[in-house]
């Protein structure tokens, strides 16, 4: 067999038989669960008193011209132009500092199963929070809602919704908040993209 033969016979097959299994298995793998987080040590042995907890909140009935990108519901349209100006769309900014009782509920969050949406959507804040450790650095954050899914942005991926997302942050909110939190999420069905 000369060389042109091979190529066309044998080798353009295979490399085509590869390439499907490829997209097949990796079509296969976009809707199976992938675990959360891994926690810091300090985390695992309960030692909460360098973590901060920081809640933006917007209530999940607020209309919007568009869907908000969290930077907006944290910013506003423009950036702040003194150090301590506040210009989020926002209704409450909370921080929970080291301490707090209920960052036991950040060991749940590192055991969720996340399933990843297939159908990926547009990012519509409302909700955004995030755990930091004492050098301000980043251990994990959550963006609700996606838009149309109703999915949830966890560390930049979206996911479904899984009830301990809201229920991380209720015991934080103003009690006003907490209703319309809990409200919201009833009345979507858990906000199962899938119902």
């Amino acid at each position: 067999m000369n060389r042109k033969k091979l190529i066309r016979f044998v080798i353009l097959p295979l490399l085509s038989i590869v390439i499907l299994i490829s997209v097949v298995v990796g079509m296969n793998t976009m809707n199976s669960k992938i675990s959360s987080i891994i926690l810091p040590e300090f985390i695992e042995r309960g030692e909460y008193d360098g973590l901060s907890l920081t809640i933006y909140y917007l209530s999940p009935f607020a209309e919007s011209v568009a869907p908000l990108e969290i930077n907006e519901l944290i910013y506003g349209n423009n950036p702040p132009k003194k150090k301590n100006e506040i210009l989020g769309l926002y209704d409450y900014r909370i921080t929970s500092l080291g301490g707090y009782e209920n960052f036991e509920i950040l060991k749940q969050l590192a055991n969720i199963d996340l399933v990843p949406i297939k159908n990926e959507s547009r990012i519509n804040a409302r909700i955004y929070y995030v755990f930091e450790n004492e050098k301000g650095q980043k251990i994990c954050d959550v963006g609700m809602w996606g838009y149309p899914n109703n999915s949830v942005y966890f560390n930049g991926l979206e996911v479904e919704w899984n009830d301990v997302f809201s229920e991380v942050i209720i015991p934080c909110l103003p009690e006003k908040a907490a209703k319309q939190l809990e409200l919201y999420v009833s009345e979507n069905e858990g906000l199962n993209p899938n119902n």
